[in-house]
């Protein structure tokens, strides 16, 4: 019998969103779910969020793959060398890339 494989640990992406320092919003979508394009225009999105749409809403559409139109209205903050993006100014959103343990 060939020995078990470890399971692969999946990876998520965090995101948050901060208004006067304070946390207004927060998530985990699977990483495979979104492209690095996709995570750039989501949050665009969501720091130019429409008052009609929820924030789940704009996640939600991005993760499922059914709104790919970035927009280049607000520039975006790319981290190195880490999987990090930010997008804002008040309120900002941040993406990283975590395990499920969050790390």
């Amino acid at each position: 019998m060939p020995p078990m494989k470890k399971p692969a640990n999946k990876r998520f992406l965090h995101i948050e969103g901060f208004q006067a320092q304070r946390t207004i919003f927060q998530t985990r979508v699977e990483l495979a779910q979104l492209t690095e394009g996709d995570i750039k225009g989501l949050l665009r999105a969501l720091a130019a969020k429409p008052p009609s749409l929820s924030y789940d809403q704009i996640v939600r559409e991005y993760a499922q793959g059914r709104n790919n139109s970035p927009t280049h209205l607000l520039p975006l903050e790319e981290g190195a060398p880490s999987f990090a993006h930010g997008c804002g100014d008040n309120p900002v959103f941040t993406a990283c890339v975590v395990d499920a343990e969050g790390d």
